[in-house]
């Protein structure tokens, strides 16, 4: 799939689930596993390829899914991978994941828990306001 992609002039991509198949099949992989929570395999693959030149863009459901609750007496949101506060939200570091590896970051608002727009609203722009920062700072290695 990779190589059909290629020959297109685009950059394949693929969760961090993907680094567990065959070398070089992506450049590009999204680290959306919470730290630990995706088990050792999934992680040594990870850094694996990303030794093997693949780009990785953070964007780790701990810190990142705008959709998570802040904590527990949050009315709205999920917390499959935890409640994320400020701190968590803000104080993490990319980089610290594996330094020099970090192409980019991102951010998810999964729509396969919004309920309505009420819930958009309250999951997105508080949580895209205090995630911002990190967002759009560039990644230190």
């Amino acid at each position: 799939m990779g190589g059909i992609v290629r020959s297109h002039g685009k950059r394949p991509m693929a969760w961090d689930e993907a680094a567990l198949t065959r070398p070089g099949a992506v450049d590009l992989i999204q680290v959306w596993w919470p730290r630990g929570h995706g088990g050792t395999d999934v992680d040594e693959a990870v850094r694996a390829a990303a030794r093997r030149g693949a780009g990785l863009v953070m964007s780790p459901a701990d810190h990142t899914y705008l959709d998570m609750k802040y904590d527990a007496d949050t009315p709205l949101g999920t917390d499959w991978a935890g409640t994320v506060g400020l701190l968590g939200a803000y104080g993490w570091d990319p980089a610290a994941y594996l330094p020099g590896r970090p192409w980019g970051r991102g951010a998810a608002l999964d729509g396969d828990h919004r309920r309505s727009c009420r819930y958009a609203a309250h999951a997105a722009a508080p949580a895209a306001r205090r995630r911002r920062g990190r967002l759009v700072t560039p990644v230190r290695s």
